[in-house]
């Protein structure tokens, strides 16, 4: 079952990139640089509830960021994005409350042992049978009649999963199917 907002709007939930505790976005494939520090952070938390970050060292196995992660937690919530990591970080990054995001099966089920509700799949198709609460499906274009029919037909509110979408995605969806999406990425 899918669960859905009771507003007309998903959450927007904006996509930042940091490198070396400095923070930058893409537009159009252009990389644009917001700046250094805690700062950007609450900028952020002024407008949303959850940040999805892509943490560049932390990609390529540097935890050098990890302070970010421990401040930014506590005005607003953070989900990273990882498809290796050290136990060690793992852990640190879920006694931080920061959500995990990845399509690695052994990091999925790591954090389904810790603390089941902060892990996040990433995925390209959607299959109704994902032991997990949320899931950022990557084309949910030809799944979406399968999310649709996870759903109680009266009331789509009633659901077990949240699904979130790339905006580009999202946009191409007929609007009787965006109900549908808890969150867009973008």
């Amino acid at each position: 079952m899918i669960m859905v907002l009771s507003s007309d709007k998903p959450l927007r939930v904006p996509v930042l990139y940091v490198r070396d505790k400095t923070f930058f976005r893409y537009n159009k494939g252009i990389k644009i640089f917001l700046g250094g520090g805690f700062g950007i952070i609450r900028s952020y938390q002024k407008r949303y509830k959850l940040v999805h970050l892509i943490d560049e060292n932390l990609l390529n196995g540097n935890s050098r960021n990890l302070d970010i992660y421990n401040q930014a937690t506590y005005h607003l919530h953070i989900q990273v994005e990882i498809d290796k990591i050290d136990d060690q970080v793992l852990k640190t990054l879920l006694s931080y409350d920061t959500r995990i995001v990845s399509k690695n099966k052994d990091i999925i089920q790591k954090v389904l042992s810790i603390k089941p509700r902060y892990i996040v799949l990433k995925k390209e198709r959607f299959e109704g049978n994902e032991k997990v609460r949320d899931l950022i499906i990557e084309k949910p274009d030809k799944e979406i009649d399968k999310i649709k029919n996870t759903e109680n037909e009266n009331d789509p509110r009633t659901s077990d999963h949240r699904i979130f979408v790339y905006k580009k995605e999202y946009d191409k969806l007929p609007n009787e199917l965006k109900p549908y999406i808890f969150g867009v990425l973008f």
